[in-house]
């Protein structure tokens, strides 16, 4: 079955010479406001795809654009080309195509981009599909357009840092509900059901779980705020003898909504909202953009109040 997650990015600009945040709605001169000019990046991508030769990827807007409240929503279709593959029919087993290398299978992405007037910082919530995203295609994307008319700022999309955001998570507001190690690597049991040993590296993965009981917390807050500040190492959270995570998730509820932090890699630590079993799917197998679009909407309200943002 298909997962669908929500993942959350602060949006800033920084003057390259004096090397200081602008505000979104006022930079340069004369000044300009980065709402208008994501609008007509994002417009341009309904009318022209953008083509990353190099990496063979390409990112097109699927018309319509809305915008409202200085908020812009939409949905981003991305693919990559350079391979072949069978289509098949997994009820008859028949080769129903075969793609060719100059073609594209291109996802639905949903997105929502929040540039508030008066402040530094914006919003920016993306669909994740499964382990996939479309952060760093989006980003490097709208960057080179960016260069081109702003050489002297550039624009930043990153995960929400840690800081005030997991404070809120984490403090009396939240609970950790659960903590999850992960291990890529498959028990030789387990491994020897496969052909090959590098399917059963790239199929299975080994996870341990710790839960609390009933409504309970796990108190080990303090040991995260020591990962944070870099004075204890991610796979020593927990330390269980013979197990080694590769990742480690806490699964976080924060006023009665779940929430999972990925702690894998603290300098870029992300607060994923997992929605697989709230959102609406359409016949495609992919959410209905009403469904995901009330969700998102509910997070960035939640988000702007954590961070401080004023919201339109």
């Amino acid at each position: 079955m298909a997962s669908f997650s929500l993942a959350s990015y602060t949006l800033r600009i920084r003057n390259v010479e004096e090397q200081e945040w602008e505000y979104l709605d006022d930079f340069g001169e004369p000044s300009k406001d980065l709402l208008n000019v994501l609008s007509d990046y994002l417009n341009a991508l309904g009318t022209k795809r953008s083509v990353d030769s190099e990496n063979k990827k390409l990112i097109k807007l699927r018309p319509p654009l809305h915008s409202k409240d200085r908020i812009l929503t939409g949905i981003l279709q991305t693919g990559e080309w350079g391979y072949t593959t069978e289509i098949q029919d997994v009820e008859t087993g028949d080769i129903t195509y075969n793609r060719k290398t100059k073609e594209s299978e291109n996802f639905p992405y949903y997105f929502l981009i929040y540039v508030p007037r008066l402040s530094q910082r914006g919003v920016v919530i993306l669909q994740r599909f499964g382990n996939k995203g479309i952060r760093t295609q989006l980003l490097t994307d709208f960057q080179g357009y960016f260069a081109t008319q702003y050489d002297d700022y550039g624009v930043r999309i990153q995960p929400l840092a840690p800081g005030s955001v997991v404070d809120q998570y984490l403090s009396n507001a939240g609970r950790v509900t659960a903590i999850r190690l992960i291990r890529f690597y498959a028990p030789d049991d387990i491994a020897s059901l496969y052909d090959a040993s590098n399917d059963a590296i790239s199929d299975v993965y080994t996870e341990l779980i710790i839960h609390a009981g009933g409504d309970e917390r796990i108190p080990i807050f303090p040991r995260i705020k020591a990962v944070l500040d870099g004075k204890r190492q991610v796979k020593n959270l927990v330390e269980i003898e013979g197990f080694e995570p590769q990742v480690v998730k806490l699964n976080i509820n924060y006023g009665g909504k779940p929430r999972v932090i990925d702690l894998g890699r603290p300098n870029e630590m992300r607060a994923y909202e997992e929605i697989t079993d709230k959102v609406e799917t359409g016949i495609d197998g992919h959410p209905t953009f009403e469904s995901i679009d009330k969700l998102a909407r509910e997070l960035l309200t939640e988000l702007t109040t954590l961070l401080n943002i004023p919201l339109t």
